[in-house]
């Protein structure tokens, strides 16, 4: 168990709480929708289990490697709690490692895809479950914003482009309309302009994924 969690409440008014929500909402809605489909034959399987595993290393890959010095140089009490939820990252990427080399939707290894994806998920909302009432409130007290738009700044230039659609997508499903402008606020106005394209585009995948994996859950009742 995740040492001294506080229990503080936090503003949903922060910038950095509102966004950080809004991700990770992302990763739960689809850690959960990649273990329904996993042993699916749909067309995008493959595809969505690889952003899926894109998105999450990189916004853990950030918080190890760049949010938590930055907060734990702030509030250096902070640094158990830091340290075990890079441990539980650390845990994830080892289950996430193991997806990434199943075979999907060819019959070979179904079980197999399933365990896994359905250890991602579980894993996926345990840590947020201890993570978000260590870093909402350390959002909310600790990090000055300016710190915070130069961390958003400098993830969003790093993220991933593969699955952008159904980043997309997802941002708008799981924000409010001032929530997904908050998030992309830092893309470039070229960037901002294909949007409303790409989030038709992830929208058309996302529904036929989910089409997949009704008859999935038929059989299994």
């Amino acid at each position: 168990m995740i040492p001294d969690v506080p229990t503080a409440s936090f503003d949903r008014d922060v910038a950095g709480v509102r966004e950080t929500r809004v991700v990770h909402d992302v990763h739960r809605v689809a850690t959960s929708l990649l273990a329904d489909i996993v042993t699916s034959r749909a067309d995008g399987v493959a595809a969505f289990r690889d952003f899926v595993v894109a998105m999450l290393e990189h916004h853990h890959a950030a918080e190890d490697d760049d949010l938590w010095a930055m907060l734990a140089a702030r509030s250096p009490g902070l640094t158990a709690q830091l340290d075990w939820l890079t441990h539980e990252h650390d845990a994830l990427q080892h289950a996430l490692d193991a997806l990434r080399g199943l075979p999907l939707g060819d019959g070979d290894a179904p079980d197999a895809s399933l365990i896994q994806a359905t250890a991602i998920r579980d894993l996926v909302h345990e840590h947020l479950a201890h993570e978000e009432p260590v870093l909402f409130p350390a959002l909310e007290h600790v990090l000055p914003e300016y710190e915070w738009e130069g961390f958003s700044t400098r993830t969003v230039a790093s993220a991933p482009q593969e699955g952008l659609p159904l980043l997309i997508a997802l941002v708008h499903e799981v924000g409010c309309p001032s929530d997904v402008d908050l998030v992309f606020r830092h893309v470039p106005p070229e960037g901002r302009a294909t949007i409303p394209d790409r989030r038709a585009e992830g929208d058309r995948a996302l529904r036929e994924l989910r089409a997949a994996a009704r008859p999935a859950r038929g059989r299994q009742r």
